[in-house]
């Protein structure tokens, strides 16, 4: 019986490091004495503020012993303790983040105005252009003969082609005859 809790004391011993190196913060707006035996008979080797964040090495009672960032150890109440960082902490952050937001939004308008200027120039470009077609295809238009003239001008080709036609065959048809009567014509 005696070996057993033997074990069970050594067993929670060696366990006792590792559930006690919880990383807390100091409550909201306090300063509180770090001091070297728990209870507030010593004076204060540090004194820490709100935020700061320390390391829990051990718990006795109402009070913790401490490890703080710079290394320095220390008893301090429990109820000063908090596992959540305070809300000045939380703010801080949150300030942060809002002037990076800022900071983005303001680098989103200046490209979102600079995209509007771009984009009003390639409008007015893009009406020049058009108004450009619009005057190339009114002089295309004007060079173009009307269809009228063309039904015109082929009718009278197709005139002229017959009377060719027709004055060739006549010509042809009077050497025919004159080549039969041996130069002689009619």
């Amino acid at each position: 019986m005696a070996l057993k809790r033997i074990a069970l004391v050594l067993v929670y011993l060696w366990l006792m490091p590792i559930s006690y190196a919880n990383t807390v913060f100091v409550g909201d707006n306090l300063r509180i004495g770090v001091r070297p035996e728990p209870g507030t008979s010593t004076a204060p080797v540090l004194v820490i503020s709100s935020g700061a964040k320390v390391e829990i090495l051990e718990s006795r009672d109402s009070y913790s012993r401490i490890r703080t960032e710079d290394g320095t150890e220390g008893w301090v109440r429990n109820v000063y303790l908090s596992k959540e960082p305070p809300a000045k902490l939380i703010v801080a952050r949150l300030q942060e983040k809002h002037r990076q937001i800022q900071r983005e939004l303001l680098a989103a308008q200046e490209k979102l105005a600079a995209s509007n200027s771009d984009n009003l120039e390639l409008s007015r470009k893009n009406q020049q252009l058009e108004s450009e077609t619009y005057e190339l295809h009114q002089k295309l238009a004007s060079l173009r003969p009307d269809n009228r003239q063309v039904w015109i001008y082929m009718i009278i080709a197709l005139l002229s082609l017959c009377s060719l036609t027709f004055t060739l065959g006549i010509l042809w048809n009077k050497h025919q005859v004159a080549k039969k009567l041996g130069g002689q014509s009619l």
